[in-house]
Order: structure tokens, then sequence, then C-alpha cells
């Protein structure tokens, strides 16, 4: 089995870095460090399955989601964007649109999805994704 992780190339706030640190800890040994921003089009060596833990804020462009179909997540610990609006070549996305259609799709299929913060919980009880919570 390889094992990848979410690596955050484009932000300097060392949470993210904390984060992947963890998630390497989880792991038998990891194999890849995945970019969050490019990961749909992660790919792995000859498109071998890759389980990933899915540990992040997510994310700048809902274009960069769903995740690479080599990708199997591991859905543990997400947070979607609660604090500024999503945009595409400066056109505004609402926040439920990032879990509609495939993008909510992917994550009902893989789910059920652990959620970090109240905002994320209810954005996916709002779009119906079964979930999981680490917010009391």
């Amino acid at each position: 089995m390889k094992y990848g992780v979410i690596a955050h190339t484009t932000t300097k706030n060392i949470g993210d870095d904390i984060q992947t640190y963890a998630a390497t800890k989880l792991l038998p040994h990891v194999d890849y460090y995945i970019t969050r921003e490019s990961i749909d089009k992660f790919s792995s060596e000859n498109n071998e399955p890759v389980s990933v833990i899915m540990n992040a804020w997510w994310m700048w462009s809902k274009w960069n989601w769903p995740p690479a179909e080599c990708i199997n997540p591991l859905l543990v610990s997400m947070h979607v964007n609660d604090y500024r609006p999503i945009h595409n070549n400066g056109t505004p996305v609402r926040r439920e649109d990032w879990l509609g259609g495939i993008g909510g799709d992917y994550l009902r299929a893989y789910g059920p999805v652990g959620r970090r913060d109240r905002y994320s919980t209810e954005l996916s009880n709002h779009v119906e994704l079964i979930t999981t919570s680490a917010v009391a």
C-alpha cells in the first residue's frame, strides 16, 4: 500500500506544516507529498492507489476538487473555508456550491467525513453529507 499526506506549499501558516507532520506519524510510511491546491492533478507511479489523510483547510479554488482518481481519501479532519468567498477568475462561488455537484458526490461516496469545526459541521449538514464531527 502507498501512502500520502497533504503538503501546503502556498501558505506561511505553520499550523499547516504541523498538521502534515502529525499526519506522517499516523501512517506506516509516506510515499507521496501531495500539494493541496493541485490535488486534482496528482498522479502516482503507474496510477497506483494512494491512501491520503485528508486533514486540511479546503481550499482556495473549488475547481481543484475532487482529488485525482488514484487517491483513496481518509477524510479525517476537514475544514471548508468559512471566512471569505471562494473565487474562480473573480467570480464569487457560494461555499455550499463547493460541496455540491461532483464535490459533494465525492464526499458522500467516500464518507463519513470528519469535520473539525462548527462551520464545516453546519455546512456539511446543509448539503446532506454523511459526516462525523470532532466538535462537541
